[in-house]
């Protein structure tokens, strides 16, 4: 085991620590390492990459140089994400958003998010559809309660991008119903109250199952890890269909692990 990163880390296990700086991956991937040879000689070697890692703005550049040190030794690497729902999210296309995107909007869905540093604007309406009285909760003009996740059918991605099945193992209370059914029904009165038609075609789990299926199959590929292979940028762009350059920002307390 090795860490690329800063010293001094309480990881907790016996690890090798590397270096703290890009000129480390560089020599890995040019071979000039010391640590190279082990690299070489592994039979399934990993890299994992902290989120942290990929918080500023030169984490696309950093994450590109892991990438191609992967591709050096044949090795397989895992983004691990420390927010919930996050890996799920990025998957069926979803980015983030920051106060100056959020500013302009009239009116704001927020599904859920607790963990978002959000200020409401004046003139903002919020509705906010979740679980708990949590911190999303706090500023919105409409609450439309959820359903928990012990109290519905849902899917989950966790950090190593494995999805998983969670089935209800007690009714939602009162007047909660379960998100998808909310959303469903938000959009047959905006129908309506618009006179235009946006109803969502779906009626059935299974038709929102089978919705996501067709945008992304590993999102419903349950308890399988789906690896990406790493594609150099420049194959990328002759390719349509090639998996190119992830472009993510890197921190300064990055932490890179290599097993």
């Amino acid at each position: 085991m090795a860490v690329i990163g800063n010293s001094g880390l309480n990881l907790t296990y016996d690890h090798d620590h590397l270096g703290d700086d890009v000129a480390t991956i560089d020599a890995l991937i040019s071979g000039k390492h010391e640590y190279s040879a082990k690299l070489k000689a592994a039979k399934n070697p990993m890299v994992i990459v902290g989120a942290d890692a990929v918080s500023d703005e030169m984490g696309g550049d950093l994450l590109n140089k892991v990438q191609q040190m992967c591709q050096a030794y044949n090795a397989n690497y895992n983004l691990l994400h420390s927010k919930a729902g996050q890996v799920g999210a990025l998957d069926l296309g979803y980015n983030g958003s920051n106060q100056a995107d959020l500013s302009e909007c009239k009116v704001i869905f927020n599904l859920g998010a607790d963990e978002a540093k959000f200020t409401k604007q004046e003139g903002q309406k919020v509705v906010y559809i979740g679980t708990h009285g949590d911190n999303g909760a706090k500023d919105a003009d409409i609450i439309l309660p959820a359903a928990a996740y012990t109290e519905k059918h849902a899917t989950y991605v966790n950090s190593e991008g494995r999805a998983q099945q969670t089935r209800p193992a007690v009714h939602p209370p009162g007047a909660a119903r379960v998100d998808w059914q909310i959303v469903r029904a938000l959009s047959e009165v905006f129908s309506e109250v618009a006179d235009i038609e946006a109803t969502l075609p779906y009626d059935s789990l299974d038709e929102i199952r089978e919705r996501i299926d067709n945008y992304n199959p590993a999102v419903v590929n349950y308890d399988v890890c789906n690896a990406n292979p790493y594609v150099p940028q420049e194959v990328a762009k002759s390719d349509n269909s090639a998996v190119g350059k992830i472009s993510v920002a890197l921190p300064s307390s990055q932490l890179t692990r290599i097993s």
